[in-house]
């Protein structure tokens, strides 16, 4: 069974880099880091002395800052089950919009690929395929008249296509992000929160989630969204949402870009304005610890009320929530 093949997956996912941590330690790791000012502009102008990190209460060493110029790859999981059809067909079509806006910004250096899913649909274009195969699908399927009817249909196994998602990126050292158009239900998935959560950090994929339709649309537990978004580093929008201000539970002092195409625009400038962060741990992680990363002092009284997104956990592998790992020397 295709859920049984996720679990495999997760654990086999795990447990080599559990096996891979006791040899080395992974003490050194390099995370994906966003700074964002108190208007959500990308903070780029941020040196080692500029941070400070800490684990248990104990510090952790910040050895470089540099801009992230790997090549980067965004898979966009679109969501086809039925509650995605909306009234009369228009969340469906909202959902295919935003999916093309993202793939006409075509943003530099970047592979696309695409997975949609559903009880009818299970179509993939990997990454190899061309950003422009992927937009002309995405097209054809906006002008077939039977497509909602025949393929947007039944149960959402929201957690289990993420996680069938990360399995397309591989081991490529790259940018890694899933961007998710979804109304955030979750009625059928095999895989757990946590499970996934972790697979996601071994495999240094940042979870960003497109919550479509508005509050009283939305379907699930809408904690369930932040709780699988925030530790990887990423976020969720709600472009049609009355309150702007739940889209995004890191304390933000104004709302995140509400419309959708401003949400594609930040998502995209996130994408572009990461920044390597190299740290060195004193001890090996023996489980899965929560840490933090903020801004020094002196540079917080500069950049009041930014928002630092990070990889909130660190795994005891060596590509756990931080992008690299390395052994000590």
């Amino acid at each position: 069974m295709v859920w049984v093949r996720i679990l495999a997956f997760s654990m086999a996912v795990l447990c080599a880099s559990a096996a891979f941590s006791q040899g080395s330690g992974c003490l050194q790791r390099t995370v994906p880091v966003n700074i964002l000012d108190d208007k959500r502009l990308p903070v780029t102008d941020i040196s080692t002395p500029d941070l400070r990190a800490e684990v248990h209460g104990g510090p952790i060493q910040i050895v470089s800052v540099a801009n992230d110029t790997r090549a980067r790859r965004i898979l966009i999981l679109l969501d086809a089950s039925a509650s995605m059809q909306g009234a009369s067909g228009e969340l469906w079509k909202a959902s295919l919009l935003t999916a093309e806006g993202l793939a006409e910004l075509n943003p530099p250096n970047t592979s696309l690929a695409l997975y949609i899913f559903g009880e009818k649909a299970n179509e993939r274009i990997g990454f190899s395929e061309g950003n422009s195969r992927l937009l002309n699908r995405l097209r054809q399927i906006e002008n077939d008249p039977t497509y909602l009817k025949t393929h947007v249909y039944g149960m959402t196994p929201l957690r289990d296509a993420i996680a069938q998602g990360v399995r397309l990126f591989g081991s490529a050292k790259t940018q890694n992000a899933i961007f998710a158009i979804t109304d955030g239900g979750d009625n059928v998935s095999r895989v757990k929160e946590g499970e996934l959560v972790r697979t996601l950090l071994a495999q240094e994929v940042r979870l960003y989630i497109c919550l479509m339709g508005d509050e009283r649309t939305l379907v699930g537990d809408p904690d369930a969204v932040p709780r699988m978004a925030d530790p990887t580093g990423g976020l969720y929008f709600m472009p049609f949402a009355a309150q702007a201000s739940r889209q995004i539970q890191h304390e933000v002092s104004t709302p995140m870009p509400v419309d959708i195409a401003d949400v594609l625009r930040f998502f995209v400038g996130q994408m572009m304005s990461t920044l390597q962060v190299k740290i060195a741990l004193s001890t090996p992680v023996i489980k899965t610890e929560d840490w933090r990363l903020d801004l020094s002092k002196q540079k917080s009284r500069q950049l009041k009320h930014a928002t630092i997104l990070y990889p909130q956990k660190l795994l005891p592998c060596a590509t756990g929530s931080s992008g690299t790992a390395e052994s000590a020397h």
